[in-house]
């Protein structure tokens, strides 16, 4: 899953607590406070993840119901939203990443 801006990238393991979360290039050229709001919304994809994977492979089993299709399209569209929103709403709360001054 990305963040919209492909800055990162979530990948979890199929019934596993564990993740990668990748960062691109681009995402070390953002402020401290746009790593920092990144870095949530890439969290949070953490915790929708199997809900968001569960749609997914209903589309993939009954590829012929457009209905199901649709849905879990819908989902990961809406998923995307509700992500960045709240990532908006946490971020601010958080402190900011480490900088390489802080080393």
């Amino acid at each position: 899953m990305s963040d919209g801006s492909d800055r990162a990238t979530v990948s979890t393991h199929h019934k596993k607590d564990d993740a990668i979360i990748e960062l691109h290039e681009d995402f070390f050229g953002r402020t401290p406070e746009g790593q920092r709001q990144t870095l949530v919304h890439e969290v949070l994809h953490l915790q929708t993840a199997r809900l968001c994977r569960a749609f997914t492979q209903l589309a993939k089993q009954f590829p012929e119901h457009g209905a199901i299709a649709y849905a879990a399209q819908r989902h990961d569209d809406e998923e995307e939203i509700v992500v960045d929103r709240l990532a908006r709403a946490i971020a601010p709360l958080m402190p900011l990443p480490p900088t390489v001054e802080d080393a």
